[in-house]
């Protein structure tokens, strides 16, 4: 959303008493994608990396310009070097879990990271991922999916509410 359609939604938004905000989806293959892309990014943007490697994931792990690193299907597993150096939180969109359900290599990849972030408890959210309004879902039924994939019920809703509105929080600070 761009410019003057921004500004329109923001207007909307006021009237029913809702900030918007405005996020930018990065796909990163180095550690120079991603410095590159947060030198551009505006203060009043929140900012999702998708790391296609080890080394964009880890630049991005360390950098609280991130606002979240985005599992996707192609995600270097979560080791202790990456775990050791992760200070932002993780985004799981539910186009991923689609693309996992029709692909076992894809599931049991992100199984184990949902184990890995379970065991470790890091913050996690879960989105939509949506880019058109009839693949939006309610929070419950993305904290559903969730609790499918063992992450306790607390947890679940966590991602749903608390977690994202410490990234706005962070978001604020910043703006």
């Amino acid at each position: 959303m761009e410019g003057k359609e921004y500004k329109e939604v923001a207007e909307v938004g006021v009237a029913y008493k809702m900030e918007v905000v405005r996020k930018r989806v990065v796909e990163a293959r180095s550690r120079i994608d991603v410095l590159q892309a947060l030198r551009k990014k505006k203060p009043s943007e929140i900012c999702a990396v998708t790391p296609r490697t080890r080394e964009a994931f880890l630049v991005a792990a360390r950098d609280e310009r991130v606002d979240t690193i985005i599992i996707h299907e192609e995600l270097v597993e979560l080791d202790r070097h990456i775990l050791k150096v992760l200070k932002n939180f993780l985004e799981l969109p539910l186009d991923t879990v689609f693309k996992a359900i029709d692909d076992s290599t894809v599931l049991t990849r992100l199984v184990n990271v949902l184990r890995v972030v379970a065991a470790v408890e890091l913050p996690l959210i879960i989105s939509s991922g949506a880019s058109l309004p009839e693949r939006l879902r309610s929070p419950r039924q993305l904290a559903a999916v969730l609790n499918a994939f063992g992450i306790e019920q607390v947890k679940s809703l966590d991602a749903v509410s608390n977690i994202p509105e410490q990234i706005l929080g962070r978001w604020r600070a910043v703006k």
